[in-house]
């Protein structure tokens, strides 16, 4: 397992381990998550209350790399979902991470291609033109004299 330090600090070898045994549990030898997260319920309340702790801590860092486009097709529904609900429950004031908001996200404009027109190589609903807006982990948001804007592949488009 490749451990990226996104925060700069010092991974022990201990949680390094454990992460380890975990992608390992679940890359071939858990049966059901379903009935894997039901029997950690059955651990002492406090440790129930520990692992929770290790789970906001997953869900946060893929909250992160979500919003900085750090995911690919292999985990875009968990960074997704991930980030959706740590951003709710940021909201709700339930979590306090005031460094969330500025983490600078995929669509910001300081990308080459920004403003740039381009031609759709298939029309999206008789549209065929439009200017790069953002840039995102798998393409471009490109919008259209409209205002609509969609989500594109780079191979689904051609520059002037």
């Amino acid at each position: 397992m490749d451990y990226q330090e996104f925060s700069g600090a010092t991974v022990s070898e201990q949680d390094k381990a454990f992460a380890q045994e975990f992608a390992n549990f679940v890359n071939g030898r858990m049966c059901s998550a379903d009935q894997t997260g039901k029997e950690l319920t059955r651990a002492h309340r406090y440790l129930q209350q520990q692992m929770f702790k290790v789970f906001i801590g997953f869900m946060r860092q893929l909250a992160y790399n979500y919003k900085q486009g750090v995911y690919d097709e292999r985990n875009a529904w968990a960074s997704q979902l991930a980030s959706e609900a740590y951003t709710h429950l940021i909201e709700s004031e339930i979590i306090y991470d005031p460094n969330f908001k500025k983490v600078r996200a995929m669509d910001d404009t300081d990308f080459p291609e920004y403003g740039r027109q381009c031609e759709l190589i298939t029309p999206w609903r008789g549209y065929h033109r439009g200017t790069i807006i953002a840039r995102t982990a798998r393409g471009f948001v490109v919008q259209f004299s409209s205002g609509a804007d969609i989500e594109v592949y780079e191979d689904e488009i051609e520059f002037d």
